[in-house]
């Protein structure tokens, strides 16, 4: 099995009441995360898994090529919806940053580069916050949307699913954090 040493970041949102409201103000933080890393970066920002964690704090996780190399992303979410790290269980499992999305068009699929903040609870519960962009790396008219289970809104294609997916499988990440700092997960 491969161990991979991992910086993490780890951040607390602001507060927000309970039930689905506290899921849109999660989603929505994470989207803003998003959106002010994009108006940083001309690139974007990378992407990262999120794990929220029991204790209202967030790791945000790079997936970097040799991490999902040796675990297929789908297989890598399902572990950390399973994960615990120091005594602290998720609660909340997704991706932020800049991806391609695959469109159907007349003459084939192409690849859209989308900005993204996608997150799932283990009760099929999800917030989804996308903005398309543009050849040339701008948002696109009309190209934001926010979209929620709550609302009866289909899954995402090629999202979520991923607590399930955990059960099933028994995919577990074991996580521990170094007695050195900076934080780190193995």
């Amino acid at each position: 099995m491969a161990q991979h040493t991992i910086r993490v970041q780890r951040a607390r949102p602001p507060r927000s009441s309970a039930g689905s409201d506290a899921d849109d103000h999660l989603g929505r933080w994470l989207a803003d995360v998003v959106r002010d890393a994009f108006r940083r970066t001309p690139q974007g920002p990378a992407p990262a898994a999120v794990v929220v964690r029991d204790d209202a704090t967030v790791d945000l996780i790079p997936l970097s090529p040799a991490l999902v190399r040796d675990s297929p992303l789908p297989m890598l979410l399902a572990g950390l919806s399973r994960s615990v790290l120091e005594d602290r269980a998720a609660i909340a499992v997704g991706v932020i940053g800049r991806f391609r999305m695959e469109r159907r068009t007349p003459s084939g699929t192409v690849g859209v580069p989308v900005l993204l903040s996608f997150l799932e609870w283990s009760d099929c519960r999800w917030v989804s916050w996308r903005l398309v962009l543009g050849a040339d790396d701008q948002p696109v008219d009309d190209g934001e949307s926010w979209h929620r289970a709550a609302d009866g809104d289909p899954l995402p294609a090629g999202l979520g699913r991923w607590w399930s997916l955990g059960r099933r499988t028994g995919a577990t990440l074991h996580l521990t954090k170094p007695t050195t700092p900076p934080e780190a997960v193995h």
